[in-house]
């Protein structure tokens, strides 16, 4: 018979990548996504005997961390806004780390969203779980999931255009009083 640590494992470590891009799509300081994984973890392994059936296992360590992060966004009254880095120094940091800077616009573009939103999209783009698994994890139907995804997507893909319209006239300005 498995120790209850080692049936744990066994169910968790599939999910670890998971786990890490949904916490970290909310958290842009990796040492607090650590803390916040950590203690989920810590969390889910205390109450593991409670669980009763392993394909709830899924929900129960994403609830785990919803309830985590949310309770540390109300207590401190703060969000991923409050923790991306100031552009000056992110773009002086991004010109060697361009993977950053592709994350740090995402987060950007996130951070547009509404927090149902923002966790819908995280849960289906980065973390990679289905409609039926997120349904599970957020407890709305899975219809709700796909019609607020719908809508969060066609908002991000609207100011996603709106940018690069900018982008262009920004450069057609430039060409036009340099002289190019």
């Amino acid at each position: 018979m498995k120790s209850k640590e080692t049936e744990f494992m066994t169910m968790y470590k599939p999910l670890h990548l998971q786990l890490c891009r949904y916490v970290q799509s909310f958290v842009w300081d990796k040492e607090e996504a650590k803390d916040i994984i950590s203690e989920v973890v810590l969390q889910a392994l205390e109450g593991f005997d409670n669980l009763r059936e392993s394909d709830k296992f899924l929900p129960y360590l994403f609830s785990i961390a919803r309830n985590i992060y949310f309770k540390q966004l109300r207590s401190k009254k703060r969000g991923i806004a409050s923790r991306l880095p100031e552009d000056e120094t992110a773009l002086e940091h991004f010109a060697t780390a361009p993977l950053e800077a592709k994350h740090y616009e995402l987060r950007k573009l996130l951070l547009k969203l509404d927090d149902k939103e923002r966790e819908l999209v995280c849960l289906f783009e980065l973390s990679g779980f289905s409609y039926a698994e997120i349904s599970v994890i957020v407890r709305m139907s899975e219809a709700q999931v796909k019609a607020k995804l719908y809508k969060a997507r066609q908002y991000l893909k609207a100011l996603v255009k709106q940018d690069n319209e900018r982008y262009q006239n920004l450069l057609t300005h430039k060409e036009h009083t340099h002289g190019k």
